[in-house]
């Protein structure tokens, strides 16, 4: 997905703010956001590591959240 500001993704028009954003990241709709899907692209893939020692609260949060948007999408 593509989130903006602005609403016509017009090139060259300045305040314009893009990111691309995987499906499972674009909710909740932000109302001063515009999402648009991506269409044609390749697909990507994501990939977390970290110490196998790393035990972390911080660390395993992110870990599970990770594995949860992977599974959404």
């Amino acid at each position: 997905m593509v989130v903006t500001r602005d609403p016509d993704v017009v090139p060259g028009r300045e305040r314009r703010t893009i990111a691309i954003l995987p499906r499972s990241l674009v909710r909740p709709v932000h109302p001063d956001l515009v999402y648009r899907p991506v269409t044609g692209a390749p697909s990507s893939a994501l990939v977390v590591a970290w110490a196998r020692d790393d035990r972390r609260r911080l660390v395993a949060s992110f870990v599970a959240a990770a594995v949860e948007a992977a599974r959404a999408t």
